[in-house]
């Protein structure tokens, strides 16, 4: 994942069990476990950790990224993959438009 928009609130947290109620005032806040300055890349949470927040009840929406695909538009997932929090009520799965009827290799897949 990659920083969002600079004009949405920006938080880094180890565990987001422990934040303030205070923190869900906002009508949208980015939450993340680290920031890798390296990549321009950004860390979520476990799916226990993600699990543990939606229990508190302070947000109505918890949009969590659950896996990614190394930039490519299709991926072909392993076995303990994709890792959804148990708390999750709805799954959105995301392709890439260009991948549609074309042939698949590691061009456009991962793995």
């Amino acid at each position: 994942m990659y920083l969002p928009d600079e004009n949405i609130p920006l938080l880094m947290c180890c565990d987001p069990a422990h934040l303030p109620a205070a923190v869900f005032a906002s009508p949208i806040c980015a939450c993340y476990s680290a920031w890798q300055p390296s990549n321009g890349k950004v860390r979520g949470f476990l799916p226990q950790q993600v699990d543990a927040l939606a229990q508190r009840h302070y947000a109505d929406i918890l949009l969590v990224e659950a896996d990614g695909s190394q930039g490519l538009p299709l991926k072909a997932t392993a076995l303990h993959e994709p890792c959804i929090p148990v708390s999750s009520r709805c799954v959105i799965a995301v392709t890439g438009g260009q991948v549609l009827a074309r042939p698949l290799g590691p061009d456009n897949v991962h793995r």
